[in-house]
C-alpha cells in the first residue's frame, strides 16, 4: 500500500517488486536483479543495482543469438552509517534496498510518477530535520578532550566518536561538551581535597 508523504503517493520497494512480478508473469518474461557493493569507506555505503528483463522475440535490433531481447536498468544509492536509526544497524541493507528501488523506477515500476521510494523520501525528510554539530562545538569538544582528566576508556571512546565527524547532531555535541565538563569539574573538585 503506498505511503502518503506530503500529499504524494510513494511506493515501497517491496510494492515495486510486486508490480514487476505481476508484469513479468503477464508478459511471460523473466527478470533478475543483481546488486553490487561499489564502496564502503569512511562510514559511507554506495550500492548499484541492475534490473535485467529478458523476453523471447523473433524481430528486434536488441536480439541476442538466443532470440532474446534484453533490457537493463540501473539504480545507485548512497547511505551514511549512524545518520538514521536504521543505518546504525543496517546501512548496507538499506542502501541495497534503495538501489533496487531506483533500478525498478528506471524501468517504470515506481507505481506512479514518483521516482523515489517511500523509504528514500522519509530518509530525506529526516536528513532535512537533522541539525548538525557546529564547528564551535567540535572545537570545544576537542579542546576539552585534551584536559588531563580525560583519559583511558573515556578518551578511547571519544576518539572513536570523533572519527565519525559530520554524523553528529547539535544535541550530540551539547551532550559531549556537558559530559567532558562534568568529568573535568569532578577531577578539579577531587584535586582540591
Amino acid at each position: 500500500m503506498p505511503v502518503n508523504i506530503k500529499g504524494k503517493q510513494y511506493h515501497t520497494v517491496a510494492e515495486r517488486i510486486i508490480l514487476l512480478s505481476d508484469f513479468i508473469q503477464k508478459q511471460e518474461k523473466q527478470y533478475s536483479i543483481q546488486t553490487e557493493l561499489i564502496s564502503w569507506e569512511n562510514n559511507v555505503v554506495i550500492m548499484k543495482a541492475t534490473l535485467t528483463i529478458v523476453e523471447q522475440h523473433k524481430f528486434s535490433d536488441r536480439i541476442t543469438k538466443y532470440g532474446e531481447i534484453i533490457s537493463t536498468y540501473t539504480g545507485h544509492a548512497y547511505e551514511k552509517e549512524d545518520v538514521t536509526q536504521i543505518n546504525k544497524t543496517s546501512a548496507l541493507e538499506n542502501c541495497e534496498t534503495s538501489a533496487i528501488g531506483r533500478a525498478l523506477s528506471a524501468a517504470g515500476f515506481g507505481g506512479g510518477n514518483e521516482y523515489a521510494s517511500a523509504n528514500e523520501v522519509e530518509n530525506a525528510i529526516h536528513q532535512q530535520q537533522f541539525n548538525p554539530m557546529t564547528k564551535d562545538q567540535a572545537e570545544t569538544i576537542i579542546k576539552l578532550s585534551e584536559h588531563e582528566a580525560i583519559e583511558g576508556e573515556t578518551l578511547e571512546k571519544f576518539e572513536v566518536w570523533i572519527r565519525s565527524k559530520g554524523l553528529h547532531s547539535f544535541e550530540d555535541g551539547e551532550k559531549a561538551i556537558k559530559r567532558f565538563e562534568k568529568i573535568i569539574d569532578e577531577y578539579n573538585g577531587l584535586e582540591k581535597w
